[in-house]
């Protein structure tokens, strides 16, 4: 289904609008929660990845992998309480994201932007 007719269906059906809200908000939560590391967004992002696996062909194959890494051994690793007391003790350690992650992260968004504007264009 495109933007467009997500954005129409969600106009059409408040039921359809408020879940996509709701579905938002917990992305919104999980992601700061696994940001932070809390072992309950382990568990939310388990359950929002399991209801990604119904986008298909696209959302399944990212959706199934999110939950590889949620519920693989290194998953299950970086959120347990000793991973944090490892961070709490190597405070001089920063992790810092590649500058090929932050170009394909900017790419990315502008085709989302494309992607809307012309959405909204073609009405």
């Amino acid at each position: 289904m495109t933007v467009a007719g997500i954005a129409s269906l969600a106009g059409e059906e408040p039921a359809v609008g408020a879940l996509l809200l709701v579905l938002g908000a917990g992305q919104l939560v999980a992601g700061w929660g696994v940001r932070a590391l809390r072992p309950w967004a382990r568990i939310l992002g388990c359950v929002i990845s399991v209801i990604g696996l119904f986008g298909f062909p696209v959302g399944t194959l990212i959706n199934a992998y999110v939950l590889y890494l949620f519920l693989s051994r290194k998953g299950r690793t970086v959120f347990a309480p000793e991973y944090l007391e490892v961070i709490e003790a190597t405070p001089d350690v920063k992790y810092r994201t590649s500058i090929v992650v932050w170009i394909f992260l900017a790419l990315l968004a502008g085709l989302i932007v494309l992607g809307v504007a012309v959405a909204l264009f073609n009405r």
